[in-house]
Formats: structure tokens, sequence, C-alpha cells
């Protein structure tokens, strides 16, 4: 019987540690040094390097949810960018505290840059996976958040959003100094055009001789 308690009390915290997860608070780093040296999302050193300000997390399925609080967020029309960038291609979704708003992305790379939602001093954000091709398999991914910075009068810009560039940790692959691209090949002329081809020159020899007599 005391077998049977323990197992079900072990269930249940199991259960609620899931449900309750503890979000990791997101460290972010000023734009002007991003770190430009490419890694592998495998890559030991990952989240040491972070390149262009990522880092790496895991989705398992039926298991871990990564969560990220990001703060502050607060500001009258301020704006919050959220990228990432899965190892392969798939489904992957966040949703926030603030509006409860799902958002997913189907193929290798996404972006959303919105308004901070509810102006909140804080935000919790879930990545996770529903629909087609969540089923099964671990997902690993670099993600990111940029929260925008005020201008010098305090304010926000409303464009700033149109002002973000597109580059993602795997925009930084470069090809090796020493790598030299293969030369086009020319078409070899078949046997068939080379025979035509002389037919028409001797033709025009005979042409040129009679008319010559």
């Amino acid at each position: 019987m005391k077998v049977m308690a323990t197992f079900w009390l072990i269930f249940f915290l199991g259960l609620v540690r899931g449900s309750y997860q503890v979000c990791e608070t997101w460290t972010s780093i000023n734009e002007t040094i991003y770190s430009q040296t490419y890694v592998t999302i495998t890559d030991p050193t990952a989240n040491t390097v972070r390149p262009l300000g990522f880092k790496t997390a895991v989705y398992r399925f039926e298991g871990e949810r990564p969560c990220k609080t990001v703060a502050p967020t607060d500001g009258n029309m301020r704006h919050i960018e959220v990228k990432w960038e899965l190892e392969q291609a798939g489904r992957l979704c966040v949703t926030n505290n603030a509006n409860n708003q799902n958002r997913c992305g189907t193929s290798r790379q996404f972006s959303l840059c919105t308004v901070v939602p509810g102006s909140q001093s804080s935000i919790e954000y879930r990545f996770f996976c529903e629909g087609d091709g969540c089923e099964s398999g671990d997902k690993l991914f670099w993600y990111r958040f940029v929260v925008e910075s005020p201008m010098e009068n305090g304010m926000y810009n409303e464009n700033w959003c149109d002002t973000r560039d597109d580059r993602y940790p795997g925009s930084l692959v470069r090809l090796p100094t020493n790598f030299i691209p293969p030369t086009q090949a020319t078409t070899p002329r078949n046997k068939a055009s080379s025979v035509a081809s002389n037919v028409l020159v001797m033709m025009a020899t005979l042409l040129i001789a009679a008319a010559l007599h």
C-alpha cells in the first residue's frame, strides 16, 4: 500500500513540475557586439559563443517545453522580436502569458515582430508544437528575443520591425578560403554534328572550285 502511495505521489509531482515549469530568464546581448562566428547547433560552445545573440533549446515530444522570461518589456508601443531556426525544417510554435496567442512556423526559420502584448513589464514565452509534424521526435533549435530600445526622446519607433535584419546562425556559414568552384563544363559536339559540319565544308569547297573553272 505504501509503495502504491509513493508511486502516485511521485507521478503527481511529476505532472505538477511539467505543468508549472519555472521559466529561465532570457539574457540579452547588445546587438553591436553580436558574435559573427559560425558554430553548429550541436557544438558544446554554442550557448557561450551565441552567434548573432542566439541560444539553443530543445523541444521534446510529450516532455520539455522550453519556457523563457523576457524583461523588461514595458513601454508604450514598444516592440519585441522573436526568432528561431530549427536544426531541421519542421513545425514549432510559441505562445506567451500576456495574450496567450499561439504562433507557429512550418519551415526551418521563423520570425515574429510585434508590439509588446499588454505593455507588460515581463513576458513568459513557451515553445511547443501542435499539429502535423509534432507527433514524435525532439526539435533542436536556435532562438532569440530582442526588445526594442527607446529612442533619444524616450519614445519607440513605430517602424522598428521594418528595420530588423533577416539573419540567423545558419547565415554565418562561410565557404573555406581554399574552396575552388567547379568550372563550367563545355558540351562536347556529338559525332553527328561533326559529320554534318564536314559535309557542309566539302560542299562549299566544290562550289567554289566549280565557280573558278
